[in-house]
């Protein structure tokens, strides 16, 4: 047991070693760097030293250019107007498309208002001829008759109908937008 904690102990120490070894590894590595980037910034300096900038002399003036760089100021002109007009008729036409819808919508809205407000009456069964021997004849169970499809006179009447009230309804509320 002794040799146990004594090993224990020496396996502690040398782990700590260990981590000591590794900072001081680190910190070697990093004054080297340091060491490296100061010495080649000496030589650089050492060597800007030497160069001799009395002998330096202009041998032209400078002047400016004689064309621009870049598009021309036509060009640039043109295209933004050309932009700009093709925006502008895509906006108007989407403003366009926007009160055509709303006016579509509103007509739908005034119409159905009408033909909820339209009376509908059930059809009317046909009444047999009276007779005079009719008091004395008991009447027959009614049977239920086929509902009778309406004309397209009827349909053209009461479409005339709808358009009136539609009519009256935009005379007294304007035509809507």
């Amino acid at each position: 047991l002794a040799q146990v904690d004594a090993l224990k102990k020496d396996t502690l120490l040398s782990s700590r070693d260990t981590v000591q070894l590794r900072e001081f590894e680190r910190e070697l590595e990093a004054n080297r760097t340091i060491y490296q980037s100061l010495l080649q910034r000496a030589r650089e300096t050492g060597e800007q030293e030497r160069v001799d900038t009395t002998n330096a002399r202009i041998i032209t003036t400078a002047t400016p250019p004689i064309d621009r760089s870049g598009p021309p100021r036509r060009l640039i002109v043109t295209g933004a107007a050309a932009g700009g007009f093709a925006l502008g008729l895509l906006l108007a036409l989407l403003a366009a498309m926007t009160q055509a819808m709303e006016r579509r919508r509103d007509l739908r809205n005034a119409a159905a208002s009408i033909v909820e407000t339209e009376p509908v009456l059930p059809p009317v069964a046909p009444q047999p001829p009276h007779t005079a021997n009719a008091s004395a004849e008991r009447p027959a169970p009614a049977t239920p008759l086929p509902e009778p499809r309406p004309s397209a006179n009827d349909d053209l009447m009461r479409m005339l109908r709808m358009l009136g009230q539609l009519e009256k309804a935009i005379q007294q509320n304007g035509m809507p937008r």
